[in-house]
């Protein structure tokens, strides 16, 4: 239970930078598709529960598959690209009727691919849990403490987004009162954009 707790704040207070999930997430909740954004969530939450997992097993498929931690970390520019030009792109939503156009299903498997390039995940699990093994009472040593931690990881960042769309849900209004909605989908964009250089300029920086 300690562990599946401590875990869980962790990855709620891990998760409070701006990423592409929860900037996603944002973006569905200011276009008035709160539904959408919540199944969002609920996909991006699984890759958080299998790299945790992983780190917690010891990384077996990486250690014998290196190639595809490669192909994730830059797997994640281009589509950090991809997203930042369809968000430029698109129109926003603002009748119920124009958010019926998007299949349900699409904002969960968006939220899937988002959470499985997202390069920061299991060096940040791998660290939290080299920093357990310093507490008897915290470290991941039999299945059910490692699924106790997988969980914990999914479930903290589950919170902390439902948090971000609540919380866009709750100022929307005022932020459109103040700023167009296609000025907000741009700045989105910018975001995306920015993620992606760094991204792109970390690994080229490490070859």
């Amino acid at each position: 239970m300690l562990i599946f707790l401590c875990t869980m704040i962790i990855s709620f207070m891990g998760s409070l930078q701006p990423g592409p999930l929860n900037m996603s997430v944002v973006q569905l909740s200011l276009n008035d598709n709160p539904k959408g954004a919540l199944k969002m969530n609920v996909g991006g939450c699984i890759p958080e529960f299998v790299y945790s997992l992983l780190a917690a097993e010891g990384l077996v498929i990486f250690q014998y598959y290196p190639w595809l931690l490669t192909y994730l970390q830059w797997g994640v520019v281009p589509l950090l690209l991809i997203l930042a030009y369809f968000t430029w792109v698109s129109k926003p939503q603002t009748h119920a009727e124009d958010l019926g156009k998007t299949p349900s299903k699409a904002h969960f498997w968006k939220g899937l691919m988002l959470s499985i390039f997202n390069p920061q995940l299991l060096p940040f699990w791998m660290i939290v849990l080299i920093n357990y093994q310093t507490f008897s009472w915290l470290k991941v040593q039999t299945y059910p403490h490692k699924i106790a931690f997988a969980v914990g990881a999914s479930v903290g960042a589950f919170l902390l987004n439902y948090f971000y769309s609540q919380l866009a849900l709750k100022y929307k209004d005022q932020i459109f009162a103040k700023i167009q909605q296609e000025t907000v989908q741009k700045w989105m964009a910018y975001i995306f954009i920015i993620m992606a250089i760094a991204q792109g300029g970390k690994l080229l920086s490490e070859l």
